[in-house]
């Protein structure tokens, strides 16, 4: 068995791996793999995109021949071109891939192509065809792995399940993914997602929450799942607080995430109205984008409250971390959360939580860090914003940080991914 410093993982995110226009893409297994990476463990990754069809090529072909333009990244490419396109992906999507290095992970990007019209029944199909290409691309350049981490059985964990049959190499599985409890997975799929599963080494789920939609939806035993959280980005970690002074008796509640209809920024809106009404002193900052915000800013002009409630929008890393800083509590009030990583970001900086029993809120705050409530309760979150701030001297700062880090930090996660590494490596050698 290899020791630990010469442990070599790749790791197969489901989705791009931090690509240049979105760094926010693929950033849960980032996190993981600088925080692998600092613990002495060899890390890459593959990245796949898929793009085109082969009816999008037929379409653009017969558009051309009627004088018309597709409409799409096609227009300008002539008959040859189409040709040469369509022969490239059917059978030398090798020609595709491109090596990059972020933070220290060498990656290998792959554009794959949809072998049929777009749809989660059938896209799995060319996703582990462009990854079979990325992988073999990945070890010419890397050599092979000790050992693979998928991160999300789809289309993930399927491209893990093929490589392993095919090579022998063990894999790991970590679920994020929200889409069980949404039922967005057609039910076709089950079969295969679950036999990949059981032939994981370890099938870890950021929270029990996740586990237990797992089990039902996908029929995965208990005994099988392993609940792993995400980890902490270094970020939070390592950066000196910017606490800017605050004159005054003011309490800054804050809040982040997309403005969706999951995210229930309306009852935390009705519930700050009714814990505070029009006093001056209570201020809440909603950070984020979405297709809420004029619904949600017509709700707070209507509650009266649009001195105390603001709207900063989607913010970077860096403001992000300001945010958490420059508040007194952070309030999460979601109805599904598979895990909930903005209160771990929040308790990294010292802020007590209020969160909604949601899933993964529910293994993470502790009566130490904070308070849970049901969700979609108005007035129960109501009655936490007022009882969060009546006893924040009770809260210290120093020791929800060092509760948070110890549990959720960079060393704590990579000793226990080590550990499981090393157990599915030891069952093959």
């Amino acid at each position: 068995m290899k020791s630990m410093r010469e442990l070599h993982v790749l790791l197969i995110p489901s989705e791009e791996f931090v690509p240049r226009d979105n760094h926010l893409a693929g950033i849960f297994p980032f996190h993981q793999a600088k925080a692998l990476r600092q613990a002495g463990v060899r890390v890459g990754s593959i990245s796949v995109r898929l793009a085109l069809s082969v009816p999008m090529i037929a379409r653009a072909a017969l558009l051309r021949v009627f004088g018309q333009r597709p409409g799409n990244e096609l227009d300008g490419v002539g008959f040859a071109g189409l040709a040469r396109t369509l022969i490239a992906k059917l059978f030398h999507q090798d020609r595709f891939a491109e090596h990059e290095v972020v933070g220290g992970i060498k990656i290998v990007r792959v554009e794959g192509f949809y072998y049929y019209p777009p749809s989660l029944k059938r896209d799995w199909f060319g996703w582990v065809r462009g990854g079979i290409v990325a992988y073999e691309a990945y070890c010419r350049e890397h050599g092979k792995p000790d050992v693979l981490h998928a991160h999300n059985l789809y289309p993930g964990g399927l491209l893990a399940h093929h490589l392993s049959r095919k090579l022998g190499i063990p894999f790991v599985v970590t679920e994020h993914s929200s889409w069980y409890g949404r039922e967005m997975l057609p039910p076709a799929l089950m079969p295969r997602l679950l036999r990949a599963a059981l032939a994981s080494r370890s099938m870890l789920v950021v929270s029990p929450a996740l586990g237990e939609a797992l089990a039902h939806k996908v029929g995965i035993p208990a005994a099988k799942l392993e609940a792993v959280p995400n980890v902490l980005d270094d970020l939070m970690v390592v950066s000196p607080s910017r606490r800017l002074p605050r004159s005054g008796d003011e309490i800054v509640f804050l809040s982040i995430g997309d403005l969706a209809p999951v995210k229930n920024q309306a009852l935390l809106i009705a519930a700050f109205a009714s814990a505070f009404g029009s006093d001056p002193r209570y201020r809440l900052r909603i950070c984020g984008s979405g297709e809420l915000l004029s619904e949600l800013s017509a709700l707070v002009a209507t509650l009266g409250i649009q001195a105390q409630v603001s709207f900063p929008g989607r913010l970077s890393r860096e403001d992000v971390l300001f945010e958490l800083d420059n508040c007194d509590a952070f309030v999460l009030s979601s109805d599904a959360e598979t895990f909930g990583v903005v209160l771990i970001e929040a308790l990294s900086r010292g802020r007590p939580v209020v969160a909604t029993r949601a899933g993964g809120p529910d293994s993470i705050v502790e009566p130490e860090d904070g308070l849970l409530v049901p969700t979609g309760d108005h007035q129960a979150m109501a009655k936490a914003l007022t009882e969060i701030a009546r006893t924040l001297p009770r809260y210290d700062s120093a020791v929800l940080r060092q509760r948070a880090i110890a549990r959720f930090g960079g060393d704590a996660i990579a000793q226990r991914l080590i550990s499981i590494y090393e157990k599915a490596v030891h069952a093959v050698a």
